[in-house]
């Protein structure tokens, strides 16, 4: 995912996010826990929304997160996102994308 889209206030569905090897192939999300973390660029310190994904199929690498109420309350925002993954300590992150929140009343 490069870059996702969504409008301002916008909630309660479900954004898909496939996480992969560096060869293309699917990430094993068995017996991981998958965090979606976002903050503004340039400021990875302070995280604006985070939460739990969902991986219905660990082996096939998908994880899905929930859109809230609050993540996306702002006009006109540019986010960067990523996946956090662990598992027995070890911590890693996937490739960064852009949240973009269009206008909306």
């Amino acid at each position: 995912m490069e870059t996702l889209v969504v409008k301002k206030g916008d909630k309660g569905y479900t954004i898909t996010y496939p996480v992969t090897n560096d060869d293309g192939t699917a990430y094993d999300l068995s017996g991981k826990t998958a965090t979606l973390k976002v903050w503004y660029p340039g400021d990875p310190e302070t995280i604006v929304a985070t939460g739990a994904c969902t991986t219905g199929t660990p082996t096939l690498g998908i994880c899905t997160y929930t859109i809230g109420a609050s993540d996306f309350a702002s006009n006109n925002v540019r986010y960067e996102a990523e996946i956090e993954i662990t598992a027995s300590g070890v911590v890693i992150n996937t490739v960064s994308f852009r949240i973009i929140v269009k206008e909306s009343a």
